[in-house]
């Protein structure tokens, strides 16, 4: 990012990645927030660690995802994540 916080350089998953990421995040019944350029969305406004991850950015999600319709997802994904208050199993 440049001093001026024009990006420099920005590396966008995959799309065709995204839809297995959050196949293993949500077996193990994680919430999966998704982040693309400009916005950041979670299933539910107040789960888990919302405030905190809102406190960090300084600007609230944008939107609740609910159940994640994996075709409405946008193209421009930057991060997933899988918050959690407890360590799930991830082993397939």
């Amino acid at each position: 990012m440049r001093p001026n916080l024009s990006i420099i350089r920005e590396n966008l998953l995959p799309h065709e990645a995204v839809e297995p990421v959050i196949d293993i995040l949500t077996n193990p019944k994680l919430d999966v927030w998704i982040y693309n350029d400009k916005d950041w969305f979670v299933p539910s406004r107040h789960g888990p660690h919302v405030d905190r991850e809102e406190w960090t950015v300084k600007f609230p999600p944008k939107g609740e995802t609910g159940l994640i319709d994996k075709e409405m997802l946008p193209r421009h994904l930057t991060n997933l994540r899988g918050p959690s208050t407890t360590l799930p199993d991830l082993s397939p």
